[in-house]
């Protein structure tokens, strides 16, 4: 709790202001005097408000940690004394007048039942100060060295109390000259009028004062602001209050951000007139703050309240959060689409849900990558397909004030997927290469590379893996031999043809035959011939007489040797 700062020469300080149970009068600050000494000092140590430092070195103590072991959370140093038991002496200053008497008002607090309260008046003694010691550590007091005390009492007389009588929730704008009723708040529409009417054993409440605060239990904070006090009602009974629904239980405006949850909200009616019964001030912190709030109507939480005996009254309405159009995390890809292996740029726009712009600093998060969001709340991350197929990727962004948001990022890694737009065949004889082309596109706009297939009446006969630019269309060949003549169905992909091979031409071949064996037979009649002639002997012989046995010179050949 963090209070108005003090001045080493404060000594208008009123231990009252710190709840030790004493109304003063007054007390001594610690000018010229030891560390362990004053008011002011005993105010500023780490248990009692955590403001400042001790006046009188310079430096943080902590009544309950003189050895300061536990720095790391309080800050404070050791005590000059480490043995120190957290005490603090305080001069008493407050003195009778020229009657002899001592003069000093204080307030009860309205109970519904007559209460007794004790009040014992401390004389000091000849011979030295009269003194408090008082613990920060334990929030305890001693009065040291007086001389005798007075015991006197008295009686407060039972107070009434008042209650809601009940409480409507309307629209802030009247619709026929009424205001419509407004059972549900939501994001969209967050102001919401309360109207409570407050009554008491005879009727309505004229004036009625109240503390309105918004959240259950400790959470419960004044609409109004911490020093922003009660608020009063008209003279029939009636407060009505403008609320503007945020993320804070306390002061709202219509710049202030929005709750980002449905939940329910609760506002409590406190009593804080002191007509009425747990309606009284207490001097907690009054004196504190009387500079910033002269009334001491304050609310910080309800264990620093200005109400020590409350009897709140409370009502619930619905709030309900409505998606807007503004995302509060938003992923955009530069292409859902990428080749295998390929990488996708994710661009992530983290935005406040309680102001609705963008955050800068926010922690981002896709799988094992983090970054945080630049001065225009803007993040950016390099994706790698690890595979082919979809490719899904959780974001969460969180903020420092703790919100939380999540997206997905999705793209698909892809191979070439083409589309054959014809099939062509240059067709030869059998058991020689056909050429066939097939013109494919690539539908994708992704690069790689991708088996087209060759069919031959619906049967796989050959492949070739092809590169393809994104989008690029290009004519794929193939030399295929065919073992026999006839038709056959070529086919890539949904195209198709027909390819009629022929067969092997035989004419020319058994020409070729014919001719050689007729040209055989001539050249062996002819060398048989010749060599049959070699063969005879001549018709005379020289010396051989005339008429002497032998044939004629000129022998007649048969039919078959006349060729």
């Amino acid at each position: 709790m963090d209070c108005p700062s003090y001045s080493s020469n404060n000594a208008n300080l009123d231990l009252n202001s710190f709840g030790q149970g004493s109304l003063g009068g007054s007390f001594a600050s610690s000018v010229g005097q030891d560390w362990n000494f004053g008011v002011e000092n005993f105010a500023n140590d780490y248990e009692v408000v955590n403001f400042g430092a001790n006046f009188a070195t310079g430096v943080y103590y902590d009544a309950c940690d003189p050895t300061a072991a536990g720095a790391v959370v309080s800050g404070a140093d050791p005590a000059p004394n480490l043995r120190w038991d957290g005490t603090y002496v305080i001069n008493v200053t407050s003195v009778t007048d020229a009657t002899g008497t001592y003069t000093r008002a204080f307030s009860i607090n309205q109970e519904k039942k007559d209460s007794r309260i004790q009040i014992e008046a401390f004389i000091g003694a000849t011979g030295g100060p009269t003194r408090l010691t008082v613990n920060a550590c334990a929030f305890s007091a001693t009065i040291d060295h007086f001389a005798y005390h007075i015991s006197s009492g008295l009686v407060t007389q039972r107070a009434p109390i008042f209650a809601v009588s009940h409480v409507d929730a309307t629209g802030p704008t009247k619709v026929s000259g009424a205001f419509p009723p407004m059972p549900i708040v939501t994001s969209q529409n967050r102001v919401v009028q309360l109207h409570a009417e407050f009554k008491d054993s005879v009727g309505a409440v004229s004036n009625p004062e109240v503390f309105l605060t918004q959240g259950a239990g400790s959470a419960a904070r004044n609409v109004l602001g911490s020093f922003g006090g009660v608020q009063t009602g008209s003279a029939s009974g009636w407060l009505h209050y403008s609320r503007t629904v945020c993320s804070s239980n306390g002061a709202c405006s219509a710049t202030s951000g929005f709750l980002s949850l449905s939940q329910g909200l609760t506002f409590n009616y406190v009593p804080s007139d002191t007509r009425y019964a747990f309606s009284g001030r207490d001097q907690l912190f009054h004196d504190a703050f009387a500079a910033q709030l002269p009334s001491g109507d304050y609310w910080f939480a309800p264990t620093f309240e200005v109400l020590l005996a409350k009897l709140s009254m409370s009502v619930t309405i619905a709030y309900l959060y409505l998606p807007t159009s503004t995302a509060f995390l938003q992923v955009v890809g530069s292409n859902d689409l990428v080749s295998a292996g390929g990488t996708s740029q994710a661009t992530v726009t983290a935005y406040s849900s309680l102001t609705g712009k963008t955050i800068t600093g926010a922690n981002v998060w896709i799988g094992n990558q983090q970054q945080l969001t630049d001065s225009n709340g803007v993040a950016v991350f390099n994706l790698t397909a690890t595979g082919l197929g979809a490719q899904e990727h959780l974001v969460v962004a969180t903020t420092s004030y703790g919100g939380v948001a999540r997206g997905w990022y999705t793209f698909v890694a892809s191979n070439p997927v083409l589309t054959v737009s014809k099939v062509t065949a240059t067709a030869v004889q059998a058991g020689q290469a056909s050429t066939i082309t097939v013109s494919a596109t690539n539908t994708l706009a992704v690069a790689g590379n991708v088996t087209v297939w060759l069919l031959v009446n619906d049967k796989a006969v050959a492949g070739q893996v092809v590169s393809f630019n994104p989008s690029e269309s290009k004519d794929v060949t193939f030399n295929y031999v065919f073992a026999q003549s006839g038709t056959y169905t070529v086919q890539a992909g949904a195209q198709s043809t027909s390819v009629t091979i022929a067969s092997v031409d035989q004419t020319g071949t058994y020409a070729l035959a014919g001719g050689l064996l007729v040209a055989g037979l001539v050249v062996g009649a002819v060398v048989g011939l010749v060599m049959s002639r070699r063969r005879k002997p001549p018709t005379s012989m020289p010396g051989s007489s005339p008429g002497g046995t032998g044939l004629s010179a000129e022998e007649e050949l048969s039919t078959e040797d006349n060729l």
